[in-house]
């Protein structure tokens, strides 16, 4: 890879060549002026040198950079998708309690994954699953209590902590 120092080095020198062409084909040009000439162009090298070597610091400063950056979006990705997992597989058990049915253990699980993960994938379906779960328990409860199977500590159960209205 040619670096711009390379460039600039190789335009210098055909310029002071050139230069010293022209010089020598007119006699009225000083040996003065030959080395103002020269003087110039090194000078305009060693710049053109430093400026270089002030690019490749802010190249080098610039990979390090994106190489830390990287390594950042890297773990951010692999905490994400922890995050996303733990997220899944707790979703996956409540779906699975629910599955087994066991109203009240699903209902636990669901409101467990809604209080951990509130801003989650899920949420809308966990609360359409609880209001679903909260539905077929009030049912096989109304069908009890119509048909006289309700004991008393059940209907304890349900009437406590709660006014005559209710």
């Amino acid at each position: 890879m040619i670096t711009i120092s390379e460039h600039l080095l190789a335009f210098l020198l055909a310029a002071v060549v050139f230069q010293l062409t022209a010089c020598r084909r007119d006699p009225t040009v000083s040996l003065a002026e030959h080395e103002h000439v020269i003087t110039d162009y090194t000078k305009r090298l060693a710049e053109a040198n430093n400026h270089n070597e002030s690019l490749q610091k802010d190249v080098n400063d610039l990979r390090n950079q994106t190489a830390k950056t990287e390594a950042e979006l890297k773990l951010t990705s692999q905490k994400l998708k922890q995050l996303t997992d733990a997220e899944s597989d707790a979703f996956l058990l409540a779906q699975n309690t629910e599955t087994a049915g066991d109203d009240d253990a699903s209902l636990r699980a669901f409101s467990k994954y809604l209080n951990n993960f509130p801003q989650g994938l899920h949420v809308q379906e966990g609360l359409a699953r609880i209001k679903a779960v909260q539905e077929r328990v009030a049912q096989r409860t109304t069908k009890r209590i119509a048909a006289g199977q309700f004991s008393f500590q059940e209907w304890n159960d349900l009437l406590a902590n709660k006014t005559q209205d209710e």
